[in-house]
């Protein structure tokens, strides 16, 4: 396993990837497989409650602040496959947010207007 914050660049082997794009690459990542001989461990990318799973990648960000999901990965050498633990807000505090997709189909969570408390 490979950890990061966003993902790698395609192509490029790990000791010349750009710290820059291993903590914010989005498109180029998800587009074609990144070819290090690695499955990478990577969030930055909010989805919609789900942790995304690929031959090559599992993402584990899935988007707290607008779902109210928070996932973790446990990676032991008894299982086979990682699990993932997931723990949910409680609704009232979930409720609070909303989210919206952009172009690419990834969650930007918004946050509705809150009263002020005098």
């Amino acid at each position: 396993f490979l950890f990061v914050h966003a993902g790698v660049e395609p192509g490029v082997m790990l000791e010349a990837q750009r710290p820059q794009s291993l903590l914010t690459i989005r498109g180029p990542f998800f587009k074609e497989p990144h070819g290090l001989p690695f499955v990478v461990v990577h969030g930055h990318t909010p989805t919609d409650g789900r942790p995304l799973v690929g031959p090559d990648r599992i993402g584990v960000d899935t988007g707290a602040a607008a779902t109210g999901i928070l996932t973790a990965l446990a990676i032991d050498g008894e299982t086979p496959q990682p699990r993932f633990i997931q723990a949910r807000a409680r609704p009232s505090r979930a409720a609070r947010r909303q989210d919206t997709r952009d172009g690419d189909g990834v969650v930007v969570p918004t946050t509705k207007p809150r009263r002020r408390i005098r």
